[in-house]
């Protein structure tokens, strides 16, 4: 009978062992970039528009572009392009650009087979009310007195 239990306790402990590894493999964890809009993370994006490309993680990219007003944001990895859309509500928020010279990119993910893998990115940007935006673009000019609210930008990978 001793030896039974000796058994079932070495056998739960080495199960616990397993399980606890497994859930450990797949916590979400949080990594970091910076987005300096400067050698060596980003760089600027040959072509008419202004913009820049920032190394990311897992072969991950972020593509900024300046139009004529605000800014926007994607994700890039090969061919898979996500677009970083600003909603709150149903209602979409302009971005108007970054928060002052320089940010990070928080990348949220987990650990696979020693590899992290995000699966989304988040990042602080200025953003006005879509009502100002249009306004700015029907007058053609940037308006000094245009309301800008810090917001997160999450997006799923």
């Amino acid at each position: 009978m001793t030896r039974r239990r000796i058994a079932c306790v070495t056998l739960g402990a080495a199960l616990d062992l397993i399980a606890t590894a497994a859930c450990a493999q797949t916590r979400p964890e949080s990594r970091y970039t910076p987005l300096t809009l400067a050698r060596p993370h980003c760089v600027p994006d040959p072509g008419p528009a202004e913009g820049f490309s920032c190394k990311g993680l897992a072969g991950w990219t972020l593509d900024i572009g300046f139009p004529a007003f605000g800014a926007s944001l994607g994700f890039v990895r090969g061919k898979r392009r996500t677009p970083a859309h600003v909603a709150t509500d149903g209602h979409a928020v302009a971005i108007d650009g970054l928060p002052g010279k320089t940010a990070n990119v928080e990348w949220r993910g987990v650990t696979k087979n020693g590899a992290f893998e995000p699966y989304a990115a988040i990042l602080r940007v200025l953003a006005v009310e879509a009502a100002q935006w249009q306004e700015m673009i029907e007058s053609g000019s940037p308006s000094l007195d245009v309301k800008r609210a810090q917001i997160l930008v999450v997006t799923r990978l």
